[in-house]
């Protein structure tokens, strides 16, 4: 999964990108898996079903803030891939910065 977010400009730090990209790796685990034997906790497997279950029955359009900070703090952001990319889809645009965390997720 990736999350494209635009980057806020500061006259103090400027910039080349436009955009930056958080992009994550699941893997599909048993139900029965015990995070807790892994060293790992459920947060990102409970957050995901909530932001499903949120998510059902609502209009496409209509938009809601998510905050991944605690989300991202639980998975080391700072052993991750970084380089300049594009967007994936129209318009394509260059400049993106992305962030690959090296973080396997395991999801129910």
């Amino acid at each position: 999964m990736h999350i494209v977010h635009g980057l806020v400009q500061n006259e103090n730090q400027k910039t080349k990108f436009t955009n930056g990209v958080l992009g994550f790796f699941f893997k599909a685990v048993p139900d029965d898996f015990k995070f807790t034997d892994h060293g790992l906790t459920d947060y990102h497997d409970n957050f995901l079903r909530r932001m499903l279950i949120e998510s059902k029955g609502r209009p496409r359009a209509e938009k809601k803030m998510l905050d991944l900070t605690k989300f991202v703090e639980l998975l080391k952001y700072n052993s991750r891939w970084t380089y300049t990319g594009s967007l994936t889809t129209a318009p394509f645009s260059e400049g993106i910065l992305w962030n690959v965390l090296k973080n396997v997720i395991p999801i129910r």
